[in-house]
């Protein structure tokens, strides 16, 4: 767009051309002369009935749309770009939270099977603790999973391939 505006600009100029010419001629009688010639010419049209102007205008309407269409790409990849990372510590802490929470299940666990072992609690209760630390466990791994799929998002987002993209679990 920016050629194409230079291009119609450089239309309105005028054209200059300059040529010469050089001769050595050998007449029949003996007589010799040199002869040259050097001209320049300048062509500038007066009227052209504003096409010259249409042309840079338009050149220049096409330049500000490229422009335009550039910062719209530009702001979309700046969004796409924060929304990504806004993914990615959502599921960070998302991550965290379920690393506590199992935690928490795994140490309420352990104290209810040594309360059952010594006939302090009942087994409906135990088993209520064994499935809590079931379900942290579960959490755990959606929560890496997601944390994971956040993480390639926003590598992607930044232009760069996944975290493992290309390795298997044997080059690693």
């Amino acid at each position: 767009a920016r050629a194409r505006l230079r291009q119609a600009r450089a239309a309105r100029l005028p054209a200059v051309a300059l040529t010469a010419t050089a001769r050595h001629d050998q007449g029949w009688l003996g007589a010799s002369g040199d002869h040259w010639q050097a001209e320049v010419a300048a062509s500038l049209p007066l009227f052209d009935g504003g096409r010259r102007r249409r042309q840079v205008d338009a050149a220049a309407a096409a330049l500000r749309a490229a422009r335009a269409r550039l910062a719209e790409v530009e702001a979309a990849a700046r969004a796409e770009v924060a929304a990504a990372r806004g993914r990615w510590v959502a599921a960070a802490n998302g991550y965290q939270a379920a690393v506590d929470g199992l935690e928490t299940a795994a140490r309420t666990a352990v104290i209810q099977r040594a309360r059952f072992a010594v006939g302090r609690l009942s087994a409906a209760d135990l088993v209520d603790a064994e499935a809590a630390l079931a379900a942290a466990r579960a959490a755990f791994t959606d929560a890496l999973s997601r944390w994971w799929q956040a993480d390639d998002d926003y590598r992607l987002a930044l232009g760069m391939p996944p975290a493992a993209y290309g390795r298997s679990r044997v080059e690693e």
